[in-house]
């Protein structure tokens, strides 16, 4: 019995999926230590720290919304189909400035709204959801009744990879209590929402 539940452990860990490879800077190839790594997959939400080499190992499948950001760099956004052990190495650009914005940056294509990171989460939340033009966006909370707790945001933004975060409180700043509540996006013609849990 020992001996199958070894053999079972061994087969799950060697089938596992993930991506795995090195952060280079691409003007002097040379490796990025401390590169945040956010993977965003069905599963959930990831993150990693690349080593002193630049070597970074990350569990995901499927398809894999990676986002990288690093000290004087600029944020590098993409998304990789994961199968199996999957070898990928990252090349970021220098940043000229503080205030640099990469103007090479990746545009979706597509309108998503991905699950929040912490979740369960207490008190603080972020959502992240990619706007593939300019649109009229709304992002909303609601408890499981239905009711307006919180609106995020109401106003024309400008197509890209979007942020940003809930501290747990509705409109009028007060703290809400812990449980499950829904948010929503809308764009355009576009809706989709998904759930949180807050934890007390």
């Amino acid at each position: 019995m020992n001996r199958m539940l070894v053999s079972l452990l061994f087969i799950s860990l060697t089938q596992a999926n993930s991506l795995s490879g090195v952060i280079y800077s691409s003007s002097g190839n040379s490796p990025i230590e401390g590169a945040i790594i956010l993977a965003t997959y069905s599963v959930g939400v990831v993150t990693g720290i690349s080593g002193p080499d630049g070597d970074y190992w990350i569990p995901c499948e499927g398809s894999v919304d990676i986002e990288i950001t690093a000290l004087g760099y600029d944020t590098l956004v993409t998304t990789l189909e994961v199968t199996g052990d999957t070898v990928h190495d990252f090349y970021m650009d220098e940043r000229d400035n503080a205030l640099g914005v990469n103007l090479n940056a990746n545009i979706p294509n597509q309108l998503a709204l991905h699950q929040n990171y912490p979740n369960p989460f207490n008190p603080l939340t972020t959502l992240r959801y990619d706007l593939p033009e300019d649109a009229l966006v709304n992002i909303t909370i609601y408890d499981l009744i239905g009711r307006i707790v919180k609106t995020l945001i109401n106003d024309q933004q400008t197509a890209g990879y979007k942020s940003l975060q809930w501290k747990a409180t509705n409109d009028t700043g007060s703290p809400v209590s812990a449980g499950i509540y829904l948010y929503t996006i809308q764009a355009g013609k576009f809706t989709q929402a998904k759930k949180m849990v807050l934890l007390k």
